[in-house]
């Protein structure tokens, strides 16, 4: 723990050095070494290392349940980062297998949450998914407040199918203005991103944590994975 604390102190000091000429890079992970480290569950056994079908490579995130109904997430802390000085840049994949988001199946992804409990009902921040609320199956960017959908800042024209790999770009920067860009090409190399808008919303700064929560029926645990997850500020 105390290695642990270190370690966070010194990524905290270099990007306070830095970040005014390089970026500071807090998460860059393909899960290609087999681990998690970094990301905490909210319930451990939730969440794996796999190499079941994985996005890109030889491993992806991937939930870990079978069988079951409920909510799990996972997070990781991006508190060196600093929404009101740096421009802050959120890339990942993500993927469902073999079901239609419903209302009872839905995914999204807290870009920055108060709250380590990403399913807290107070938890505030920003999250990129779908059917936050309602079941549109929009892929769309949300303010959240008390653990709800406040303001939907950016809604693409993505309507999330069955078994979709999407590659998603959030930019933010240090004057509130997001963007959101999707690759749905399949492919997962970021290589075909398109634009679905820019608006301006500053309501929070605070750059807690990153992470996934997902919402599933009994017949849908396990299907959700996640892949090449960089978090960065300049």
């Amino acid at each position: 723990m105390k290695l642990n604390n270190l370690l966070k102190s010194i990524v905290i000091i270099l990007c306070s050095i830095f970040s005014s000429q390089f970026y500071c890079q807090v998460i860059n992970d393909d899960f290609e070494d087999g681990n998690l480290t970094g990301w905490t569950e909210g319930t451990a056994g939730d969440w794996t290392n796999s190499t079941s079908t994985p996005i890109t490579g030889s491993r992806s995130l991937k939930h870990n349940l079978s069988g079951v109904s409920g909510s799990s997430y996972i997070y990781h802390d991006i508190s060196s980062l600093d929404l009101t000085t740096q421009d802050i840049t959120w890339q990942f994949n993500l993927k469902n297998s073999g079901f239609d988001p419903t209302s009872g199946n839905k995914f999204w992804v807290y870009l920055t949450a108060n709250d380590t409990d990403l399913n807290s009902a107070t938890v505030d921040g920003y999250v990129v998914g779908v059917n936050l609320t309602g079941s549109t199956d929009i892929l769309t960017l949300w303010k959240v407040t008390d653990g709800a959908a406040d303001v939907a800042i950016i809604t693409s024209t993505l309507d999330w199918g069955n078994t979709d790999l999407i590659g998603i770009k959030v930019t933010r920067n240090n004057a509130g203005l997001w963007e959101l860009k999707v690759d749905s090409d399949e492919n997962g190399n970021f290589d075909n991103l398109i634009s679905q808008g820019t608006a301006t919303n500053t309501d929070y700064t605070f750059d807690n944590n990153f992470g996934l929560s997902f919402t599933f029926s009994s017949s849908n645990a396990g299907d959700l994975r996640m892949d090449d997850v960089t978090v960065q500020g300049v």
